[in-house]
């Protein structure tokens, strides 16, 4: 048998290389085309969007009327609700603050009470003669 000859393996080689590289550049021939598509939907999008942006700002009606009616609506019914939600919260704010300066002056008005009693201890005027006189009287009830 005779050996091939350098040349061809080399050959081999290369055409292996290039159907490689041929198969890379149809892969990305495909991710181009696919990229190109998405440009143009997104052309046409942003198209759309700048015409609708436009009639907004212009106080235009829209193509389809029926959609922004019921946009407003729902914009209308969602800001009449905000209304009620924030009078509420004002509502429960001002009965909190209520209850906070009621509880402040209840704190301060125990305060005191402690104070009297911390100062005027009872038991510090009660005589030996009146506390065996309460003891005989505890004592006789049972």
């Amino acid at each position: 048998m005779m050996a091939k000859p350098e040349w061809q393996d080399a050959f081999k080689q290369l055409k292996v290389e290039i159907q490689s590289l041929d198969s890379k550049i149809r892969v990305v021939a495909q991710r181009m085309r696919v990229i190109e598509k998405n440009e143009q939907i997104i052309g046409k999008t942003l198209v759309n969007h700048n015409k609708k942006l436009k009639e907004l700002e212009l106080g235009k009606p829209a193509v389809s009327q029926a959609p922004v009616v019921a946009e407003t609506s729902e914009l209308t019914k969602m800001s009449s609700e905000i209304d009620e939600l924030s009078s509420s919260i004002k509502s429960l704010l001002k009965e909190i603050n209520y209850n906070r300066e009621l509880i402040d002056t209840m704190r301060q008005d125990i305060n005191e009470m402690k104070y009297i009693l911390d100062t005027v201890n009872p038991m510090e005027y009660v005589t030996v003669n009146q506390i065996n006189e309460l003891i005989n009287e505890k004592l006789k009830k049972k």
